[in-house]
C-alpha cells in the first residue's frame, strides 16, 4: 500500500471493485446463452452477520463456473448499485476457498 493511500481509500477501491465484478457478471450472464449462462450471476443481499439495527453491510456475491465469491461492503454501496437485492445465497465458502475459486478463475497457480 503507497503511502498516498489511506486505508479508506483501500477499503473504497475494494468495495468498489467487488460491486463491478458483481456487476459483469450479471451482465455476463444476460449476454450468454444457456448452459453457459448458468455459470455467471451477481447480487447483493444484507448481511446475516450483521446482528445490529443500523444495518451497516451488505454482501455482495458472485457466481463464476468455478464458484460463487462474496464480500462485505458498506449497504449504502449496494443500494447505490445496479446489483439486484436478493434474498441469501451464501453457499457457505470460506475466504480461503473464495481465494481459490478466484485464482482459478483468473488461471493463477500460487
Amino acid at each position: 500500500m503507497s503511502k498516498d493511500k489511506t486505508l479508506e481509500e483501500v477499503y473504497t477501491d475494494r468495495n468498489l471493485l467487488a460491486l463491478t465484478a458483481a456487476e459483469m457478471a450479471v451482465r455476463l450472464q444476460r449476454s450468454l446463452s444457456p448452459p453457459e449462462s448458468r455459470y455467471f450471476d451477481g447480487g447483493w443481499y444484507r448481511s446475516e452477520a450483521d446482528n445490529t439495527d443500523t444495518g451497516e453491510w451488505a454482501v455482495v456475491y458472485l457466481e463464476t463456473p468455478e464458484g460463487q465469491a462474496s464480500w462485505h461492503v458498506p449497504i449504502d454501496l449496494a443500494r447505490q448499485s445496479h446489483l439486484t437485492e436478493l434474498q441469501s445465497r451464501w453457499d457457505g465458502h470460506t475466504r480461503r476457498e473464495k481465494n481459490d475459486r478466484l485464482r482459478r478463475f483468473t488461471g493463477l497457480d500460487y
